[in-house]
């Protein structure tokens, strides 16, 4: 008998990526990833914008949005870091989506893992441009940085008593 389809796990998915304390474009590149629209070499070649999806950092498989973030063998050394409890979990992941659904459960590395993602593809498209881009050693380092950093700076100070002034 045909039913509608249950969406409550995926709202639940875009409601968490929505409320991280990161800052609003790591949000949309994480939404992004997880819907498919990246534009990954893969994704480029369907819109005949590239000839070829070969990813540039392993030289090995079609660049999509899981392999670009997440499955490039090249990545591994960022993702072990703080996320090995996370590559041994998703082994049988398919899609972006269920890496992200797998990583909401420790809350306390969610924003971690989204600034991970956010300084992985800012790297990819600074070499893509020919840019000088972060050592891919580096950002296990820079990410909790910004995540501090962006904390900090949005994050909401007790305003001051007001001290009144004396009226003559």
């Amino acid at each position: 008998v045909p039913s509608p389809s249950d969406l409550t796990p995926t709202k639940r998915i875009w409601k968490g990526i929505w409320c991280l304390s990161v800052p609003n474009r790591v949000k949309t590149l994480l939404w992004r990833v997880g819907t498919g629209s990246l534009p990954s070499k893969a994704n480029l070649l369907k819109r005949r914008v590239l000839t070829d999806d070969i990813c540039p950092g392993c030289k090995l498989m079609s660049e999509t949005s899981f392999h670009a973030i997440w499955s490039c063998p090249e990545l591994f050394a960022v993702w072990k870091g703080k996320f090995e409890w996370l590559i041994n979990l998703s082994s049988e992941c398919s899609s972006f989506v269920e890496i992200i659904q797998l990583c909401q459960s420790r809350i306390d590395l969610f924003e971690l893992f989204a600034m991970t993602v956010s300084l992985i593809w800012f790297r990819r498209n600074q070499a893509r441009v020919g840019d000088s881009s972060t050592p891919l050693w580096k950002v296990n380092t820079l990410a909790p940085d910004n995540l501090l950093e962006f904390q900090r700076a949005t994050a909401i100070l007790p305003l001051a008593p007001k001290i009144p002034t004396n009226m003559k």
